[in-house]
């Protein structure tokens, strides 16, 4: 059995570049061993132990494909040039770590006249200059929260390409769910990329704008909230803050129905990831129960691939 790996140096963070490794004195062999991948010339990445659990709409609350991808980021993110930077799903899991749908390559951009990317592992793409714009968020190089959107405008199914401009334009909640940041972006900015784009998928993204709505939460709750908008029931909002008699907030749920004392809530597989969540979110449901309302949850083999049964769940409990 060979010895154990000798630790690196504590400089080293979870990917670096060999440059980097040899600047810190790690010896050529050390680079070599079965703790490291290398994922990209010139580019190791510390082995780790990955999984998530997967909900029905192939991506959980611990997305481990955008957790990978997003490793892979930072991995490249070592050798990439200072005029490229991540664009369609790539980027849209560095705003929201959030994978819709499998993506084996990095799709990397540059502006004419710099040639794409090329290299294992990476998607070049070339863009006019007026045609997309690049924002930093947390160091990383990234086209903005619209060129993103309009971008994945041809290649997700609709109802992706709603959720992901719903989470866009969604301010992040804090404890106790106050909000804490403003959103990504806003409707006018993806209407304006939209009017601005020449790009196949114009069509997807007129219609997507029509339906896409502020406070999702989650990929889940706007393939719940359009399954019903579908179904003819009306319209429910996201996000709906609940109070008691007394004028104390209960919580805050996934959906609800203005002018109707019916609650949605999606259950996800999260009680076996965050147990003090789950316990936190049952204590709520019976409080809201106790205050009047009525609470439906549901669950993910109600929702997928067949909405039906959670549709008529929710048409019963509005009846």
């Amino acid at each position: 059995m060979s010895p154990a790996p000798s630790p690196l140096p504590p400089g080293l963070g979870r990917s670096f570049s060999v440059a980097e490794a040899r600047e810190a004195g790690v010896p050529e062999g050390r680079l070599r061993r079965r703790d490291l991948e290398a994922p990209f010339w010139g580019v190791r990445t510390r082995r780790a132990v990955r999984g998530a659990a997967v909900d029905g709409a192939g991506t959980a609350l611990v997305d481990g494909a955008a957790a990978r991808h997003r490793e892979l980021m930072d991995a490249y993110g070592r050798r990439m040039p200072a005029h490229a930077f991540f664009t369609g799903l790539s980027a849209l899991v560095g705003w929201l770590a959030l994978l819709p749908e499998p993506s084996p390559l990095l799709e990397v951009g540059t502006l004419l006249p710099h040639r794409a990317a090329r290299g294992v592992g990476v998607h070049g793409r070339q863009f006019a200059p007026h045609l997309v714009s690049v924002r930093t968020q947390e160091g990383m190089r990234l086209t903005s929260p619209a060129s993103t959107w309009i971008l994945l405008a041809p290649t997700l199914a609709l109802r992706d390409l709603v959720a992901v401009g719903s989470l866009l334009i969604t301010p992040p909640r804090g404890t106790g769910g106050r909000i804490v940041a403003p959103p990504l972006t806003n409707l006018d900015e993806l209407r304006a990329a939209t009017a601005a784009s020449p790009r196949t998928g114009v069509a997807a993204a007129r219609r997507a704008l029509e339906l896409i709505r502020p406070g999702a939460r989650s990929r889940t709750e706007v393939h719940l909230w359009l399954a019903l908008v579908e179904a003819s029931l009306p319209e429910p909002e996201f996000d709906v803050p609940v109070y008691d008699s007394a004028g104390s907030l209960i919580g805050i749920f996934d959906l609800g129905f203005p002018g109707r004392a019916v609650l949605v809530e999606y259950q996800g597989d999260y009680h076996r990831l965050s147990p003090d969540a789950w316990a936190r979110d049952i204590a709520k449901r019976q409080r809201a129960r106790e205050a009047g309302f009525t609470v439906v949850e549901i669950t993910r083999r109600e929702l997928y691939p067949d909405p039906a049964l959670a549709v008529a769940r929710v048409a019963r409990a509005l009846s």
